[in-house]
């Protein structure tokens, strides 16, 4: 397994994660303080069985990277015991305490665009085009910092090059993908744009602090708007967006895994916007990259072969 370098904020996010979850740990087991191995059995029994698949996988992650940058004994043994529970069906039905949208349709988009404009923060207007571009290409908020952008004011090949945020523990196809967009000129634009604005607030290490402002303005807005609706738009609603559009769209689920930098299609299909809400006429076209696409074949031919191997074993 090729494991990539981790961001500096996401070795701080995990850290933080992990050290909640050992204080959550302790508080669980009425102690004031619990070995290594008691933390991931308390994890693997007890909290990682009462929360979302997604959430599993973070924590997890989480965890594997705290204790591998610890000096705490047995450590084999403990990832051990962490990997032993990563397939594992939990029979309960867990309800995701989550409160962000899965989708931005285009009347939520254009509310939000008029009361964007309206506004006068100052971060109003790069997370109007921060939405949008996020429709078009499907990005994760973080990725925006290093996109290439090909052959622009090219309506037949225009595309961009994007470095996977999440190429470590084999969780995409690669460390970057291509999307090629058969867009309009405006959209070319904008996408080129935001792709210099951000490498530049990226290079003056000021990226979490834009993220930060515009996610704050962006949920005080959706809450004038919308005060009564359970699920905030954010950010990251755009990505689950642009990937219920592609399903709208007919694309094939490895192709969308492509598109979306997944390393296999089963997270497109579980975790990422319903085909119900996108939109199959929205004015751009995708297409991936034949051997990305090629890459997660390969993959989901071998998880599925592996899990046949299994039963048989069993």
């Amino acid at each position: 397994m090729q494991t990539q370098e981790i961001s500096e904020s996401t070795k701080i996010a995990y850290t933080k994660r992990a050290k909640s979850l050992i204080k959550q740990a302790r508080k669980m087991s009425n102690k004031g303080s619990i070995t290594s191995g008691e933390f991931v059995d308390c994890l693997n029994n007890i909290i990682l069985p009462f929360v979302s698949a997604s959430t599993r996988r973070q924590y997890r992650s989480a965890v594997i990277y705290y204790l591998k940058n610890s000096d705490c004994k047995k450590i084999d043994e403990l990832l051990e015991k962490l990997e032993s529970t990563r397939d594992t069906l939990f029979d309960c039905k867990v309800k995701s305490n989550s409160r962000k949208q899965k989708s931005l349709p285009i009347n939520d988009y254009d509310v939000l665009k008029a009361g964007l404009n309206n506004s006068r923060s100052k971060y109003a207007q790069i997370t109007n085009i921060w939405l949008y571009c996020g429709i078009v290409t499907g990005l994760r908020p973080c990725e925006w910092g290093d996109v290439t952008v090909n052959n622009l004011h090219s309506i037949d090949s225009f595309s961009i090059t994007v470095k996977n945020a999440k190429s470590t523990q084999d969780r995409t196809h690669g460390e970057y993908r291509t999307i090629h967009i058969d867009c309009d000129l405006g959209d070319q634009s904008l996408i080129a744009y935001l792709a210099k604005e951000m490498e530049k607030i990226h290079a003056l290490g000021e990226y979490d602090k834009y993220y930060q402002q515009c996610t704050k303005m962006l949920s005080r807005l959706t809450q004038k708007l919308w005060p009564y609706r359970k699920k905030r738009i954010t950010l990251y609603s755009s990505r689950h967006q642009f990937c219920a559009d592609l399903k709208a769209m007919k694309h094939s689920l490895c192709e969308i895994a492509a598109l979306m930098g997944h390393a296999i299609d089963d997270t497109s299909t579980r975790h990422y916007g319903k085909r119900r809400v996108g939109n199959s006429g929205k004015g751009q076209k995708y297409s991936a990259a034949t051997e990305e696409i090629q890459k997660i074949k390969l993959k989901h031919s071998g998880i599925k072969n592996t899990a046949v191997n299994r039963q048989q074993n069993f």
